[in-house]
């Protein structure tokens, strides 16, 4: 039987999930309207109308060809946001096809709300940035000031 999973995480800013989700999903050819609410409303699941969560952020089901809404609902004793998502209908969506399994997906999510958070807080004209990736995937991103020789 097909049921959302709550899935901790540690996206804790709703500009840059909507801004990374959108880049990351484009970059593999999805483009989604990304709903973003104050307030959770409800996510469908075509295959269980009694299996109910709730989320903020959502990407319906019907543009990725799948059964069961995508979701990040916001948990303010945590302050991130945590992902709903089916394993199975995942598996089955337009997201199943780009990424081998949810956890991909959301480190993939993760590197793109960071990216997106960094670009929102320090932009380029005012912050050079470098990011080095070490041989066990971590990365490190150092930005420096630029320096204004004119004030």
């Amino acid at each position: 039987m097909s049921h959302f999973s709550t899935i901790k995480t540690t996206l804790s800013n709703r500009q840059a999930l909507q801004e990374g989700l959108k880049a990351l999903l484009e970059k593999i050819g999805i483009t989604p309207e990304i709903e973003s609410h104050e307030n959770p409303v409800p996510l469908i699941n075509g295959y269980d109308t009694a299996d109910r969560q709730e989320a903020n952020i959502i990407i319906r089901r019907t543009q990725l060809q799948g059964l069961i809404d995508i979701g990040f609902r916001w948990n303010p004793a945590q302050n991130c946001y945590e992902a709903a998502i089916d394993p199975w209908d995942f598996n089955r969506n337009l997201l199943g096809n780009h990424f081998e399994n949810v956890e991909d997906f959301l480190e993939q999510v993760q590197v793109a709300h960071n990216a997106a958070f960094i670009n929102i807080h320090y932009p380029a004209h005012l912050w050079s940035q470098e990011t080095i990736t070490a041989s066990d995937g971590t990365m490190t991103t150092t930005l420096t000031k630029k320096v204004d020789l004119y004030a």
